[in-house]
């Protein structure tokens, strides 16, 4: 009797989920990296009517580019049954970078080199997941992106070396979604897709230079980027 009541109690008692230890709450450090499709819309504009006689001249070019991406992470989160909620933070480098040639006409043609690097961004971001199996998760990343850009404008004449250069942060708006495979209680490997709409960075150089003639001269960069990622990355979970 001792032996049966010693057998149903060991079955009745409540055995631990083995996908407890692969998806639970806390911290986590991570790194992705990818490939990346970058769309640019660069706009040039130059006003010099007392020198180059060119009034108000805006002219427009697309750049479309392959390139790589690299990320690293830091966040946490907590597990309700087999949803996910959480918080990261990650900092990211790639080869985005747009330049172009634009021929001005005005009382001779005015080639003003425009080039757009991104130096970093940052992306602020909400995590939700859902643990569809023991192994493996799906999951929804809502960013705010905060990119830093550096700007210039060059003039491209024969023994003429005019060159405007400086800075802008924008902000913009990181979806992401994917799939997180977890090996053991530590380590998983993810897999993601992800986009970034940043709308317009712009600058404004002048008066400065050989540009100028008057307080109404400028030189002008603008530049509308979306960029498209595929990322693949480890995590190691606290």
């Amino acid at each position: 009797a001792n032996h049966h009541h010693k057998a149903v109690s060991e079955a009745a008692a409540p055995v631990a989920s083995h996908g407890d230890d692969h998806f639970k709450s806390g911290f986590y450090l991570g790194a992705n990296a990818g490939v990346a499709y970058h769309r640019n819309k660069l706009t040039n504009g130059l006003n010099d009517p007392g020198g180059f006689v060119v009034n108000n001249s805006f002219l427009r070019k697309s750049k479309n580019k392959f390139g790589a991406i690299g990320e690293i992470l830091v966040g946490g989160r907590y597990k309700m049954e087999r949803w996910l909620v959480g918080a990261e933070v990650s900092g990211n480098l790639d080869s985005n970078r747009a330049s172009r040639t634009f021929d001005h006409r005005g009382a001779s043609i005015v080639p003003i080199h425009v080039k757009v690097k991104k130096e970093y961004g940052i992306v602020p971001a909400l995590v939700f997941g859902h643990q569809y199996n023991e192994k493996n998760a799906l999951f929804m990343k809502l960013g705010l992106s905060i990119n830093r850009y550096k700007l210039s404008a060059q003039e491209r004449r024969t023994g003429v070396n005019v060159k405007f250069s400086g800075h802008k942060t924008k902000l913009g708006f990181a979806p992401t979604i994917g799939m997180e495979h977890s090996f053991s209680r530590h380590l998983s490997a993810v897999a993601s897709l992800g986009a970034e709409f940043n709308g317009s960075v712009k600058k404004r150089f002048g008066p400065d230079g050989v540009f100028i003639d008057g307080n109404s001269d400028f030189v002008s960069i603008k530049n509308k980027t979306n960029s498209y990622t595929a990322k693949v990355g480890v995590l190691w979970k606290l």
